[in-house]
């Protein structure tokens, strides 16, 4: 009786096991058929860009022009980063012009993220310098938070002066935690800081728990899908779990391809798990779509 339950149990998690890998097949082949196809998302992206050009030639008041210039900006940051920045620019030039000093301070945070994002450190810092942080806004402050975390945090993990890294370091908390004070609960970019500081201190229950409830708060297939697939990659690649951190990773390359996104952290990194793994043709394949990817974005 025991020997057939126990000859039971491994049929199923063998018919199990093969149908993870079945899975990881489909998927790759699913990402292998829209990098054919890719243009087709980035031809969607350019109408809605060309959509709103035409709006902002049709703007009389700065009001609706600083409202356009913005939702350039949005569409244009994960597409081509000098064009997110172009729009910045006209949004900050608008508001100088409104004197709109929230927007004018808001506008030089988030052209220091637009650095930070492509490893532009010393205009990153240049930006934040700039600006007044008396004022700011609730919301403004959000992204100037937003901007001193992330730049600390990146100089904190390329420096290789040991006495500056806890400096940074120091700093990366300090905004982080006045970060997390501000941001609702179920924010994104929360779920991001909230996954990275679990993940750092080896609490890779709670990071998965919270993960987790990021997963339930996003729509499957959106920008910010692909980024909490992202994480959850990095805390299957944590356990060491290689099935379900390649499933992880396929979904979030997948889900930008699909979304236009130029900035393909995510292919990257399937690229260079593939090529460890040994499948070095498909490896190549994403790394030759990843290359064209970045020449465009404009990313180092």
């Amino acid at each position: 009786m025991r020997k057939n339950i126990l000859l039971l149990i491994l049929f199923f998690i063998c018919i199990n096991a093969f149908s993870q890998i079945r899975n990881l097949d489909s998927i790759y082949s699913c990402l292998d058929y829209e990098i054919v196809h890719a243009n087709k998302y980035v031809a969607k992206k350019k109408t809605v860009i060309d959509l709103l050009k035409k709006q902002l030639e049709k703007a009389s008041d700065n009001t609706l022009k600083y409202a356009v210039c913005y939702q350039l900006y949005e569409e244009y940051k994960p597409f081509e980063n000098k064009m997110a920045m172009y729009y910045l620019e006209r949004c900050r030039y608008i508001a100088e012009v409104s004197n709109n000093r929230n927007n004018v301070n808001e506008c030089l945070a988030r052209l220091s993220l637009c650095c930070s994002n492509t490893g532009l450190y010393d205009e990153a810092e240049k930006f934040l310098l700039q600006i007044n942080v008396d004022e700011l806004s609730k919301s403004g402050l959000v992204v100037y938070y937003q901007a001193q975390y992330m730049l600390n945090n990146q100089l904190a993990y390329y420096t290789s002066v040991e006495s500056m890294k806890s400096i940074y370091n120091n700093k990366a908390t300090e905004f982080e935690n006045k970060l997390l004070a501000c941001l609702p609960v179920h924010d994104s970019y929360r779920y991001q800081v909230l996954e990275l500081k679990l993940i750092s201190e080896g609490k890779m229950h709670e990071s998965m728990k919270l993960n987790t409830e990021w997963l339930h708060h996003v729509k499957k297939g959106s920008h910010k899908y692909a980024m909490m697939s992202l994480f959850r990659y990095l805390e299957y690649k944590a356990v060491r779990d290689t099935t379900n951190m390649m499933y992880w990773i396929a979904e979030s390359a997948l889900a930008d391809v699909r979304n236009g996104v130029m900035d393909q952290g995510s292919m990257w990194e399937i690229a260079n798990q593939l090529e460890g793994s040994g499948d070095i043709e498909r490896s190549y394949h994403y790394i030759t779509f990843t290359s064209d990817c970045a020449n465009i974005y404009d990313s180092r």
